[in-house]
């Protein structure tokens, strides 16, 4: 079936509008490239402290093990302490200075606030925070699965939310820090079935923004940086929604869907590693200057996107933004105008 929505869709798989925005198309890369390969910085990060939530995951494992490579002292959390523990040990042989793990519900604030005590007791000073658990689920709104929706939200974006609220304070008094959230490009578009993972993420792109402008109000904070990270298209437990419910009213209602479902994992083709190598590379400070409060996906090869940067903070791209009809701009209309403006000729 085809879906016709505000979005293109062709057989059911998202496509986008292509706009009319200046500058070069980015090249995709679906595995690590020469500029984010971090072997670079093998062995030469010992001294910072990396914290990457969700570490069990197939992600998360991922970012665990390139940041291992850089021989960083890495503070590993996640609810699953089984693979917790495998990814430790494994983080211990790819060269990480120091592993230390907790089993962390990212839903509790006091969960996330004894993690941070416990990395900057153990380990010293964070440098790096990496936010990545997460879960997806698919469902009918109209269906009303409000825990369904409080649990998406609550580890999804209240896990990233409390987990910066303790960790920019930090990074305020020492004017330092890389804070890097995983979102999705789920939280950038409208689409059916999956309205609490799209707004769950859609909330941690637009936190990100706003933590930047706050922190960019200060003197000195260059080395604060903040960003929201689609991972692309990676085969994961949670994309292919591994020990989810099986949403039975939406596949009853829309039985086109299970063959959608099927057939969408087909096109996840980057490798975790590339999600992974991203942020090290930005936790370099590479890109301090131009993607800072921005959404990137990391399918994109940054490289490209350093040879425009002047073109991207001309025009802000990377930002959830509204479109409005004759290029007016999002300033607040009337509020910062002194009187109605006059459109009878115009409209005539």
């Amino acid at each position: 079936m085809t879906y016709q929505t505000r979005d293109v869709f062709v057989n059911g798989f998202a496509a986008g509008a292509k706009k009319n925005t200046p500058g070069e198309e980015a090249h995709l890369r679906g595995v690590v490239y020469d500029l984010i390969d971090p072997l670079q910085f093998k062995g030469k990060w010992t001294n910072r402290v990396v914290c990457i939530t969700g570490s069990a995951g197939t992600i998360g494992t991922a970012i665990s093990n390139a940041f291992a490579i850089t021989g960083a002292k890495l503070a590993l959390c996640d609810y699953n302490e089984d693979g917790l523990k495998s990814t430790a040990e494994a983080c211990k042989s790819a060269g990480a200075n120091e592993v230390i793990t907790a089993r962390c519900d990212q839903t509790k604030y006091e969960d996330c606030k004894a993690f941070v005590e416990k990395v900057e007791s153990e380990l010293g000073p964070i440098h790096t925070f990496v936010n990545c658990a997460g879960i997806s689920g698919a469902a009918l709104f109209r269906d009303g699965e409000i825990e369904q929706f409080q649990r998406m939200m609550a580890i999804n974006f209240y896990g990233p939310m409390y987990f910066n609220s303790l960790i920019q304070p930090l990074f305020h008094k020492r004017k330092e820090g890389y804070s890097l959230n995983l979102a999705s490009r789920s939280g950038t578009i409208d689409y059916p079935f999956t309205v609490a993972y799209n707004v769950s993420k859609c909330a941690v792109i637009r936190m990100v923004g706003c933590i930047q402008e706050e922190i960019d109000r200060n003197e000195g904070m260059e080395n604060v940086f903040c960003i929201a990270l689609h991972p692309g298209g990676v085969v994961s437990n949670m994309s292919q929604q591994k020990g989810q419910k099986e949403p039975t009213s939406l596949l009853k209602a829309h039985p086109e869907q299970r063959e959608f479902m099927s057939k969408a994992i087909k096109h996840f083709k980057t490798s975790a590693e590339v999600c992974a190598s991203t942020c090290v590379y930005l936790s370099s400070g590479a890109t301090n200057d131009f993607m800072r409060g921005r959404y990137f996906d990391c399918e994109e090869d940054l490289g490209d996107l350093m040879r425009q940067k002047e073109l991207i903070k001309k025009h802000d791209m990377y930002k959830l933004t509204v479109d409005f009809v004759g290029g007016r701009p999002n300033d607040g209309g009337m509020y910062l105008r002194d009187h109605q403006p006059d459109f009878k000729s115009k409209l005539a």
